[in-house]
Formats: structure tokens, C-alpha cells, sequence
């Protein structure tokens, strides 16, 4: 992938993170499908990285815990803090 591309992929990623209502993220923490992201990284380079199939940084993050996979017992202490999420 070339520079150019590596912009516009994360510029695409950047224009669709946003604040959304728990109520929409609500399902993704219940099935499972929510990712932490500790807040020392960059929201938009951690979502890049799962985007590119990074799996050696991914896997890096996922064992240090740095990022986590949110289970449905872990949503009341996110809920405390703005939800951070996709449009799509």
C-alpha cells in the first residue's frame, strides 16, 4: 500500500470516529465485539492497525493489554466515560 493510500485509508477511519450514545454501542459491548483501547494510544491508529490485518502489532497489544476485547460484564465502568465509536 502506498503512502497516499495509508492517508486516505486513515483519514477514512479518522472521519468515521465520533461520540456516539451508549445505547448504540450497547450492542457491540453485549456480543462481545467491543475493543478497548487504552488511552495512550491513538484511537485512529489502533483501529488502522485491525483495518490493515496488523496481526503482529494487534497481537502484541492484545497480550500486553493494551487493547482488549470488552466483555458484557465490563460495560458499567465504560459507561462512566465517553463512548467512542464508528458510523458504520
Amino acid at each position: 500500500m502506498s503512502d497516499t493510500d495509508n492517508l486516505l485509508s486513515r483519514k477514512k477511519i479518522n472521519q468515521e470516529t465520533s461520540q456516539i450514545l451508549w445505547a448504540e454501542l450497547q450492542r457491540f459491548f453485549a456480543s462481545g465485539l467491543a475493543i478497548h483501547v487504552d488511552r495512550e494510544f491513538d484511537l485512529v491508529d489502533v483501529a488502522w492497525r485491525f483495518a490493515q490485518d496488523d496481526k503482529h502489532q494487534v497481537e502484541s497489544w492484545l497480550k500486553q493489554g493494551w487493547t482488549r476485547y470488552r466483555q458484557p460484564s465490563q460495560t458499567m465502568a465504560g459507561r462512566r466515560r465517553p463512548c467512542l465509536g464508528g458510523s458504520g
